[in-house]
């Protein structure tokens, strides 16, 4: 307990000998602020770094999103290949729009397989033999599709 106590003492002692010396303190009000000019000068270095940054995370982003909807349109082939040894035909919806829960029921058995957040998924075909799988994306961007030859667009 004395240990502590005389540690606690002399801890006091240098903490009130740096609070007079001007360590702790300022003393000149000249110095206690930031100037305009330093202000502007963070602002402005912030300004160039989000300039620079906020494009390039939205790149990678979109990269990452088709990336997904390139996994979404192989898996949709994959269960479109057992659906037609199943059935004799490919599945395919009446129109193209957001589809991804009758693809995720009809070909995933309702499991949720294709998140359609960023792309809308829609299959469609001009015979039974055929089909072609589209993944469009909700924003500016490329379509991009799969057919039952596996031949892709992406």
């Amino acid at each position: 307990m004395r240990a502590s106590r005389r540690a606690s003492l002399v801890m006091r002692s240098i903490l009130g000998s740096m609070q007079n010396s001007g360590e702790f303190c300022r003393s000149n009000p000249k110095n206690a602020a930031f100037t305009i000019i330093e202000l502007l000068l963070a602002v402005a270095i912030m300004g160039i770094l989000s300039a620079v940054a906020i494009p390039l995370y939205t790149g990678y982003v979109n990269t990452a999103e088709a990336g997904v909807a390139q996994s979404h349109l192989r898996s949709v082939y994959l269960q479109q290949q057992e659906y037609f040894s199943e059935n004799g035909q490919y599945y395919a919806n009446a129109s193209c729009g957001d589809n991804a829960d009758l693809i995720n029921l009809n070909l995933f058995a309702g499991t949720e397989a294709i998140d359609d957040t960023a792309y809308r998924y829609c299959v469609t075909q001009s015979t039974p033999d055929d089909f072609v799988a589209q993944a469009v994306p909700r924003d500016a961007g490329l379509t991009l599709t799969i057919n039952q030859l596996n031949q892709v667009n992406f």
